[in-house]
């Protein structure tokens, strides 16, 4: 009997294991600043502009809600009883490791963001209900999960070992029968107790408005200063550290507002809004150049527009710290191909042989590339320098450059050879005078 149980019964329960584990939830604690960031930034970005959007936050218990679902393993919406919006996504193939699984999260949204090219403002989401879902005003939290799942149910077939991704919203709203956000100027009708971030959305934090530059002369707390009891009192020697460049300091619980570099999402919004202009007049799209960026890097100046490489395009542009990056492109595209010397940051071509702007840099059928970057400068400003060049026709000079070319050999006549030999020997006869004693 013992022998018959070993042969029957552990295959038996290996197999009833084996069915009972239909999924497997993938830890994506690491990844939710990252998804309330892309929300946020979609929100922020809307045509046209939302006078009362929120700031989406995360929550818990809608994770929660959204890992119990993920685990069901159903490409479909969760019950309406739930009381929550939802959108959610699938692979076809188990994904592992952390930065495959945020790839994962990442393409997911940009197609959910994709379906904005299919709709337009209006009370009905139509065919981009998924989008209208990441930016309706009155939905401020989400929580996601990732499942990965031996048999996915799907509408027209079932999916084995697939990856699921589920983000749950609240509160619930009726997407086909109510427009997704006033419409106006920013944060001009944001809730009672809610203050604007960012200069696109309200939120229940603290206000982003800079402090007053210039403030009274009884002020001192204004800029953090405290008195110093011990001023006067000797100090042990301490070593010398190196200067540092001073920065602005708005307070002790103030958030530093002038930001000096660009962050990896504005990064991704000025080359995808760049694409989109493109796209408009039939232009092949950009690719984002390490190359370039490092050149701007190097080239920005508060003070002085210097240029990229002789053979680029280069545009320049200063605005306020609080504004977005991406509004330098709509005040370009709306200035057009105006011409200097009306432009306040001109631009510049290749060998400055032709006149530009800042359009026509954009506009340019040439270039396949760019980079841009930016620096924190005096009086609340940021500076900005975006190149623009054509990869190919780089790569060809470069390899130019680096090409080695030995010299031609040159027959010499009888002279030639004979002062050469007269030059050898007085050489040896001046090595053997050196060597005598």
């Amino acid at each position: 009997m013992s022998r018959f149980n070993d042969v029957f019964l552990i295959p038996l329960l290996m197999l009833v294991a084996v069915v009972v584990v239909q999924s497997r939830l993938i830890d994506i604690s690491r990844d939710k600043d990252m998804i309330v960031q892309i929300h946020n930034d979609e929100r922020s970005n809307t045509r046209p502009q939302a006078a009362n959007m929120r700031d989406m936050t995360w929550d818990s218990r809608l994770q929660g809600q959204a890992e119990q679902w993920a685990q069901e393993c159903d490409y479909a919406r969760p019950p309406r009883n739930w009381n929550v919006g939802s959108n959610l996504y699938y692979h076809r193939h188990y994904l592992h490791g952390q930065g495959t699984v945020r790839r994962f999260i990442k393409d997911s949204m940009n197609a959910w963001i994709r379906q904005k090219d299919y709709y337009a403002y209006s009370s009905n989401c139509g065919s981009a209900c998924l989008y209208v879902q990441m930016i309706h005003a009155d939905v401020d939290r989400v929580g996601c999960a990732v499942s990965t799942c031996n048999n996915l149910r799907t509408r027209r077939h079932d999916s084995e070992r697939a990856t699921l991704l589920v983000c749950v919203y609240s509160p619930r709203l009726d997407l086909r029968n109510s427009f997704p956000y006033t419409e106006g100027r920013p944060c001009t009708r944001c809730p009672n107790g809610q203050y604007c971030v960012g200069g696109y959305r309200c939120s229940k934090g603290v206000a982003s408005r800079l402090p007053d530059p210039y403030p009274a002369d009884n002020d001192v707390a204004a800029f953090g200063e405290r008195p110093n009891p011990r001023r006067n009192v000797r100090q042990p020697w301490q070593p010398r550290q190196p200067r540092q460049p001073r920065q602005p300091n708005f307070g002790r619980n103030a958030r530093q507002l002038i930001a000096d570099s660009m962050t990896a999402e504005e990064m991704r919004s000025m080359l995808d809004l760049h694409n989109d202009f493109r796209r408009e007049n039939g232009l092949s799209p950009l690719s984002w150049d390490k190359y370039l960026e490092r050149w701007s890097n190097h080239v920005i100046n508060c003070s002085v527009d210097y240029p990229g490489p002789v053979s680029t395009y280069t545009n320049f542009h200063r605005f306020n710290s609080n504004d977005r990056l991406t509004s330098a492109l709509y005040d370009w595209k709306a200035r057009g191909n105006e011409k200097p010397p009306r432009m306040e940051h001109k631009c510049r071509t290749p060998d400055d042989k032709e006149q530009c702007s800042h359009y026509s840099n954009l506009m340019n059928s040439r270039v396949t590339t760019m980079a841009c970057s930016t620096k924190a400068c005096s009086g609340y400003t940021r500076q900005m320098v975006c190149i623009y060049d054509n990869k190919p026709d780089r790569d060809y000079r470069l390899s130019e450059l680096r090409r080695v070319r030995r010299p031609a050999r040159r027959w010499r006549d009888d002279n030639e050879r004979y002062t050469d030999a007269r030059n050898y020997r007085r050489r040896d006869d001046y090595r053997r005078r050196r060597t005598r004693f």
